[in-house]
């Protein structure tokens, strides 16, 4: 999600379904950043985000052993979490 709301396309697009998934599956992440330009226009820290939670292997992913990882990663240093928390 992050990576379409930065591009305005999904990080795998292909015409087919089959396509798709077969580049959900084997598709080339930094080659989808380098071409969405995620790397040079993104906000502080959101590439590096977006490849911490889109690892292929759910186990090497940001938050997979400890959710609350997610909230300390450089991209949300400015988040005040208690106010989100709030609905603030």
């Amino acid at each position: 999600l992050v990576f379409e709301m930065l591009t305005g396309r999904p990080p795998f697009l292909a015409r087919s379904r089959n396509a798709l998934w077969r580049n959900i599956a084997n598709g080339d992440l930094e080659a989808s950043l380098r071409e969405g330009r995620v790397r040079e226009n993104a906000p502080g820290g959101a590439a590096d985000f977006i490849v911490a939670v889109m690892k292929r292997l759910p186990s090497e992913r940001l938050g997979f052993r400890h959710t609350p990882a997610v909230r300390t990663h450089a991209w949300f240093d400015s988040m005040q979490w208690d106010a989100v928390l709030r609905r603030e």
